[in-house]
């Protein structure tokens, strides 16, 4: 059998290394392909050095690598387009107009998918093959339709998964954190769902799977601690939130750390943050005292599970928007940390922004609650 996963970034390659190998049988032949996307140099890096966790027969980038200096902020025209798609007339427009241009884009670009494909492993529409997808890719497409005889299964590497999974149509398995509570879930809320979900990665497969990080001697020369807080800073950008709110917020996080002055408090940016953001950060942490950003392009690439299961005995505080690393942690390593989210403190932030992510993040407010929550979880106002 061969067996194809589509990996993005670190914890998906993680996530779909583990499933490979806890499901791996004598005669499968497993590639695993990474996205034909934009990706910074060091996170193609840290994908490379996560896949150890499995003997892979072949691993293909299909990626366009860019430097790590390269600024991810959305030019107007993206950022206008993210506001003005939904609206009426445009809509109907705009979807027409984009079917097009993908479809030309797509016949170029699979052309050569398929093409580097066939180099590695020989293929062709009638090879037995199992695809394991993420949700949001655009490989799915070409490898669903060129497989349409294909086992389809999908892994989560992100909370929207849960949403998006619902609106596939041709899935086997849905790999899934929170496996369990999902399916109690979808059961109470009376909905029908013809695929198996598949709870799967648990804290052992966590402690040795994520790759072990520690920051550098004399970082921690200048920085000595004992104790630390983690603030993370999370894909807000895509909500077009004001530069405000970046600093609110930081302060918001600061207010729940008892005796902020014993700790070293780092924040972790978000992999596709925007330099103009870092910058403001940047300038915010001149202002404090023991307020860290991280600025390492290979450590801002780097998951957040890395970093926390490496300083697990320092971390006393981990605070996110709603990050799914930290409902990950929280269900993995719950011993005596508290993880705070301000899902509800950023939604009068978030309001105003493109719509498709409004929607998103308002829909997983129940899968919030009944979902991904754990004892050890806080929610701020």
């Amino acid at each position: 059998m061969l067996r194809l996963f589509v990996t993005s970034n670190q914890i998906s390659t993680v996530f779909c290394s583990t499933i490979a190998k806890n499901t791996h049988k004598q005669g499968d032949v497993d590639v695993l392909l990474i996205d034909n996307f934009i990706k910074k140099q060091s996170l193609v890096k840290l994908i490379y050095h996560s896949s150890a966790i499995h003997t892979w027969q072949h691993v293909l980038n299909l990626s366009t690598e860019i430097p790590d200096d390269f600024n991810l902020k959305p030019n107007l025209r993206k950022r206008i387009l993210r506001r003005i798609k939904f609206l009426p007339v445009i809509e109907t427009i705009y979807n027409f107009l984009l079917k097009i241009v993908v479809k030309k884009k797509n016949t170029k670009e699979l052309e050569v998918i398929h093409q580097k494909i066939n180099e590695v492993v020989g293929i062709s529409p009638d090879t037995p093959v199992e695809l394991f997808l993420l949700t949001q890719t655009s490989l799915n497409n070409f490898l669903t339709a060129y497989f349409n005889t294909a086992v389809v299964n999908y892994y989560e590497h992100g909370l929207v998964d849960y949403l998006y999974i619902l609106e596939k149509n041709r899935v086997n398995n849905f790999y899934a954190v929170f496996g369990d509570s999902f399916q109690h879930f979808l059961r109470k809320k009376g909905a029908g769902v013809i695929f198996s979900i598949q709870t799967y990665f648990s804290r052992e497969e966590g402690l040795k799977n994520f790759p072990a990080f520690k920051f550098e001697p004399d970082f921690l020369k200048k920085h000595a601690f004992n104790k630390l807080a983690l603030i993370l800073l999370d894909s807000s950008e895509i909500f077009s939130v004001q530069p405000r709110f970046w600093t609110d917020y930081l302060e918001r996080c600061l207010q729940e750390i008892d005796k902020p002055a014993d700790y070293l408090i780092i924040i972790k940016p978000h992999p596709n943050q925007s330099n103009e953001v870092l910058q403001l950060i940047k300038d915010y942490c001149k202002q404090k005292s023991k307020v860290l950003l991280i600025e390492d392009p290979s450590l801002i690439s780097i998951s957040v599970e890395s970093m926390y299961i490496s300083y697990m005995e320092n971390i006393n505080y981990v605070f996110s928007t709603y990050s799914a690393a930290s409902f990950y942690l929280a269900k993995l390593f719950p011993e005596k940390r508290v993880f705070y989210f301000l899902y509800d403190f950023v939604g009068d932030y978030y309001r105003n922004g493109p719509r498709q992510y409004v929607v998103a993040y308002t829909e997983l407010e129940p899968y919030m609650k009944n979902v991904f929550l754990t004892e050890n979880c806080i929610f701020l106002n």
